[in-house]
């Protein structure tokens, strides 16, 4: 992750409430993902959260990995 990502990432992760979002709001996330995990760009459907969970939880995985 490189330090223009991580500023990415902590900008969306302040912001990001899983209770309460816009789709709109998880654009910056799906980026990260597709740059970092190097496949093309998509937005998984917000009507199961399971594959935004597991994308979160990856980049959160890393970010802390590279912080600690």
């Amino acid at each position: 992750m490189t330090q223009q990502q991580k500023e990415k990432w902590e900008a969306f992760i302040s912001s990001f409430n899983p209770h309460k979002f816009k789709s709109n709001e998880l654009k910056p996330m799906f980026e990260l993902h597709a740059e970092i995990y190097n496949h093309k760009y998509h937005e998984p459907c917000t009507c199961n959260g399971r594959e935004i969970k597991s994308w979160i939880r990856q980049l959160k995985s890393l970010y802390d990995k590279q912080n600690t």
